[in-house]
């Protein structure tokens, strides 16, 4: 059974995304349970300046490499039922597993 969305994820670039400054990388379909058993794809977005991208908040995402020598700004927010809490993106978690 696949389950709708309990958070959409958006960002807003406030720079132009190209392959030198390390756009967002998505695991196509990684928020489907099926794609364990899928060969994964990966897609690489790219996106002028001031572009709105919306995605479902379940997929594997990552910022690619920055080898641009500039700063890659990005507005990134949230929207989530209200029962979700993001466990595995707080700071608490990420400092204890550095420790």
């Amino acid at each position: 059974v696949h389950l709708p969305a309990h958070f959409i994820a958006a960002f807003v670039p406030l720079c132009e995304f190209t392959r030198a400054n390390g756009p967002t990388e998505f695991r196509v379909g990684s928020h489907v349970k099926a794609s364990v058993v899928r060969a994964p794809q990966e897609l690489m977005l790219t996106c002028p300046l001031g572009s709105v991208v919306l995605f479902d908040g379940r997929v594997f995402h990552r910022g690619g490499a920055n080898g641009s020598g500039c700063a890659r700004e990005v507005l990134f927010v949230n929207v989530c039922r209200h029962w979700y809490r993001d466990m595995s993106n707080k700071v608490e978690n990420r400092l204890e597993q550095l420790l």
